[in-house]
């Protein structure tokens, strides 16, 4: 058995098809306030993702540059530890006092 949208040639005659119902207006307008509905809250859901792209770009950036204060940070503590053990014993004093600064910024902006 085969169907097709018309008859075999020869055979049978095409069947009348009964005319579409009329669309019931009461739930054509609940479809139209459910599409304006839901364009709505499409149309929020792209504002919000864009802001939500918009904040973790500038968590990411500002995470990168604490990450970078934080290495100059790590950088500039060591060279003062370096240079408390390079230093003479007239500038041990300065140099300890300088490298225990840095040591304690450090600590206090990079934690971890």
């Amino acid at each position: 058995m085969s169907y097709a949208d018309r008859p075999c040639p020869g055979a049978g005659a095409p069947l009348a098809l009964p005319p579409a119902p009329a669309p019931d207006p009461v739930q054509a307008a609940r479809l139209a306030a459910a599409r304006a509905t839901l364009a709505a809250i499409d149309g929020a859901r792209a504002v919000q993702a864009a802001r939500d792209a918009h904040e973790f770009g500038r968590a990411g950036r500002a995470a990168l540059a604490l990450r970078k204060r934080c290495d100059k940070l790590r950088l500039q503590a060591r060279w003062a530890s370096e240079d408390l053990a390079k230093s003479s014993d007239d500038a041990k004093a300065v140099a300890r006092i300088k490298a225990r600064r840095m040591a304690d910024t450090l600590a206090v902006e990079c934690p971890g």
